[in-house]
């Protein structure tokens, strides 16, 4: 045991809960690519929640930094 450090992953599964039930109710996605594209935002909008800050702002300064690119939703 390392101190600070949890010993189970709770919380890591609490976080991805939302995306889980989301997936249930929604059906899933239609294609791989789609997959890839969504499991690609909801880790950025996670993140954003996180950290406690503007989430409108941070996402709105990650798309003008190009990070549209590199989610392919170009």
């Amino acid at each position: 045991m390392h101190p600070g450090i949890a010993p189970d992953n709770n919380h890591a599964e609490r976080v991805l809960r939302k995306v889980v039930v989301q997936r249930k109710i929604s059906g899933g996605n239609r294609s791989p690519t789609h997959a890839i594209i969504h499991a690609k935002l909801m880790s950025v909008i996670e993140t954003l929640r996180l950290e406690d800050g503007d989430f409108v702002a941070s996402l709105s300064q990650l798309l003008q930094a190009g990070i549209a690119k590199e989610l392919s939703l170009e």
